[in-house]
């Protein structure tokens, strides 16, 4: 009897504590704030920054290379075009077989960088190996670009 009775107090402390809203705090809670974005207004968009550009992938494939768990993961590129095109290409991205995917660019103006986000699921097929993943940049602006993605980096320069 003396069990339950501290396993009831234990349960009814502590666990069920909702987390006033403070205005010292530095972290949204959406059950008060209008806004997502960082400035003062209480619109429902999210304000942008104008340094930031979102450019089109397409063209996105992967191979499946085998397995070979010595290889390092590398990033390159055709260099790019005068059309704002550059292909790429990342060997050795991680394991898997046939993933769904997603891959996104946000290009940095003002830092010269391009980042790049994979996100690679539903990999249901039964056999392994080593991913790469080849994808072209469009719309890139004419400039010199650092193009980095899960810890590589290669150099595209739009004339």
């Amino acid at each position: 009897m003396r069990f339950w009775m501290i396993a009831a107090a234990l349960l009814s402390t502590g666990c069920d504590k909702e987390e006033e809203d403070s205005a010292a705090s530095p972290e949204a809670d959406a059950d008060t704030d209008t806004d997502a974005d960082a400035d003062a207004d209480t619109d429902a968009d999210t304000d942008t920054d104008p340094n930031l550009l979102t450019l089109p992938v397409t063209d996105a494939r992967y191979e499946c290379e085998g397995w070979d768990t010595g290889v390092s993961s590398s990033l390159s590129s055709d260099g790019g075009t005068s059309s704002g095109t550059a292909a790429v290409a990342h060997l050795s991205v991680e394991s898997g077989c046939c993933p769904t995917m997603d891959i996104s660019a946000v290009a940095d103006i003002a830092a010269g960088e391009v980042a790049m986000t994979y996100n690679l699921s539903k990999d249901d097929c039964d056999c392994l190996c080593t991913l790469d993943l080849y994808y072209t940049l469009t719309e890139l602006p004419s400039g010199t670009w650092q193009v980095s993605a899960r810890g590589d980096t290669t150099e595209i320069v739009i004339p």
